[in-house]
């Protein structure tokens, strides 16, 4: 029987796929979502969960993480091209909106909250609101916005290779209604 021994070659690949797992995002699920941005605007979801976020801002990460970071949910946007951002931003900004208003929600605060957020976003970012959350905590109500991301640093290659890059990647961040402010948030890098 031959004996197999381990290499550095073989290191190097067991620690990449190590580092690919505790990072919390998979790109294999690229492979699997579709990349039309059409038929995955009509899968965007605002609901209210009953979920009540905690006063401290660790237990609210955490429970961001393990609610919404790599569910199916989030993982269907994954194959969405991410040079085609800036031109499905404002269609998934006005289909969660219109949502929101048809459920009975705060779609002018969701509304301000996306539009908060689009302005902090670079010629280097990539991203896409794909859901809106209504849950609270303690009393206040609070949306939990969910938005694919990636970056398209010129850093990454030719305008080829980043043409083929897609928004496999998470975050969430929950908002208090009645002041805007932060009370949680996640994100995988």
């Amino acid at each position: 029987m031959k004996k197999t021994s381990w290499t550095p070659r073989h290191c190097g690949w067991l620690c990449l796929v190590a580092m690919a797992i505790l990072a919390g995002c998979t790109a294999s699920r690229q492979s699997t979502t579709s990349t039309n941005a059409e038929e995955l605007l009509q899968k965007v979801q605002v609901q209210r969960i009953d979920l009540d976020l905690p006063d401290n801002m660790d237990k609210t990460n955490r429970l961001l993480w393990d609610r919404f970071v790599n569910q199916p949910y989030e993982g269907q946007f994954s194959g969405l091209k991410a040079m085609d951002w800036q031109a499905n931003w404002p269609k998934f900004r006005k289909r969660l909106v219109a949502l929101a208003r048809a459920g009975g929600h705060d779609a002018a605060a969701l509304g301000q909250i996306i539009d908060d957020r689009y302005p902090k976003l670079t010629a280097n970012d990539a991203a896409l609101p794909v859901g809106a959350f209504a849950a609270r905590q303690g009393e206040d109500e609070v949306w939990i916005l969910v938005i694919k991301r990636e970056s398209i640093s010129a850093s990454l290659g030719p305008p080829e290779v980043r043409a083929r890059l897609t928004l496999c990647h998470i975050g969430v961040t929950a908002y208090r209604i009645r002041d805007f402010r932060i009370v949680g948030g996640v994100s995988c890098d």
